[in-house]
């Protein structure tokens, strides 16, 4: 019998970014001026990633938010690898934008270069998110924003149901058998995006959990140093069997160049039948991929005990600079965001699990969300590993190490054993850095 462990959503830096430089569209100091404008308006910057940048909802409602408060708004936009970097630089030398989009965790960023938030929504976070948003004193430094993304295996209802797959599929094996079939009828099975980092993960960042914490003493050991990864079988076989989907030739030949556009793209016309993803898609109206598309747990483990549906954090937050002289504005902006009108649009643009509860009035979440949350149960449905808790304390909160950049690694050829040995040197070394126990 599995043990429960209860859980809490995903840390804030769960899609991690890699902290490589620096560049932007605004990258200079920041101009005191910069809230001033033409004419009487008030302007406010706002510092994104350009992953957000390319999303249509977020900026439809931020353009509304800005116009129900007469404002202009203007972008400062940084690659996604390098938004963590420059985020800490800005911050910590005082020329950071008047409000950061971000889903950065609060423990890899200057908490006190932060200001307070308060709005009616503070009081509305829910149990699982609000540790995710606040200090050590319990002061609200993130505004939690869009859904808690379901994590799941988005696929084509046509291209399963031409190639004569059943649902539900309930281990890798049963997997196989239906890229198999899928293969035979023309189509490619899964659809892999590795160029870039963050994609690739989901395959585990949805199916390890069980496998650290079905014995809750290896993940406190794993967390003292006492365990690496690799000394877990169940964890080299994860990493071993979405290894075999790209050896035995399930993935699209251009996985390693592929985007996540791409990849979506390719799912809603049928060119594959799988894809990791989140329970929303940027560049399709709801009505067009719930049309299409379902979602179902990853189908990665072996022994059916280890089967898990994971549910993460809000894909991202607002934060305003403490130090921030339009701090006032951009405040009363963040406020505006997560208010009725505004919000309920965004979700309805992309629904999913809202990291808020009781808010009085209703958000959309989707009927891939619905269906990904039918296989959940009492005892599989898990947040990440960073925060699931033992003994009322999430043990591996910190021990990342850029699981995105392993995951990567590992479909561009490196071995399982490498894979779990850079994760726990990189993680090892962080923990290091803040005196972790056994470090």
């Amino acid at each position: 019998m599995k043990k429960r462990v209860l859980s809490l959503v995903l840390t804030g830096c769960m899609v991690a970014l890699a902290a490589t430089g620096c560049g932007s569209s605004n990258s200079g100091a920041k101009d005191e001026t910069a809230s001033k404008t033409a004419g009487d308006s008030k302007k406010l910057t706002i510092m994104m990633s350009n992953s957000d940048s390319g999303n249509n909802a977020v900026e439809t409602v931020m353009k509304m938010a800005a116009d129900k408060m007469g404002i202009e708004i203007d972008y400062d936009v940084y690659p996604d690898d390098q938004m963590m970097s420059v985020l800490n630089t800005k911050l910590a030398t005082g020329n950071a934008s008047d409000v950061i989009l971000h889903n950065i965790g609060i423990a890899t960023l200057p908490a006190d270069k932060l200001a307070v938030l308060d709005g009616d929504w503070k009081d509305h976070i829910s149990e699982q998110s609000y540790p995710m948003t606040v200090d050590s004193n319990d002061n609200v430094l993130k505004a939690p924003f869009s859904s808690a993304s379901a994590f799941g295996l988005l696929y084509n209802k046509e291209v399963l149901k031409n190639a004569g797959v059943e649902l539900p599929i309930n281990n890798f094996a049963e997997f196989k058998a239906a890229c198999d079939k899928i293969q035979a009828n023309g189509v490619t099975p899964v659809y892999m995006s590795n160029k870039e980092n963050w994609t690739a993960q989901i395959w585990l960042l949805a199916t390890i959990q069980p496998t650290l914490f079905e014995d809750p003493q290896f993940a406190i050991d794993m967390s003292q140093n006492k365990a690496k990864p690799s000394d877990n079988e169940k964890v080299v076989k994860l990493l071993s069997n979405l290894e075999e989907l790209r050896n035995d030739g399930y993935l699209n030949e251009d996985y390693m160049s592929a985007t996540n556009t791409m990849a979506e793209k390719a799912l809603m016309e049928g060119q594959t039948a799988f894809y990791a993803d989140f329970s929303k898609l940027n560049d399709y109206s709801r009505d067009e991929y719930e049309q299409k598309l379902g979602m179902m747990w990853i189908p990665l483990w072996d022994d059916e005990s280890d089967q898990v549906v994971t549910v993460g954090q809000a894909g991202n937050f607002f934060s305003v600079p403490a130090d921030n002289p339009n701090a006032d504005l951009a405040k009363e902006f963040v406020n505006t965001l997560l208010s009725k009108d505004v919000l309920q649009k965004y979700y309805e643009l992309l629904p999913g699990i809202s990291p808020y509860k009781d808010l009085g009035f209703d958000l959309e979440q989707g009927s891939l969300g619905d269906e990904l949350l039918s296989y959940a149960t009492d005892n599989n449905l898990y947040s990440d590993y960073q925060s699931t808790l033992v003994d009322g304390k999430a043990v591996l909160n910190g021990f990342y190490g850029n699981f995105s950049d392993r995951i990567q690694g590992l479909i561009a050829g490196k071995s399982v054993q490498d894979t779990l040995d850079d994760w726990y040197n990189a993680y090892a070394e962080e923990a290091k850095a803040r005196n972790a126990e056994g470090f």
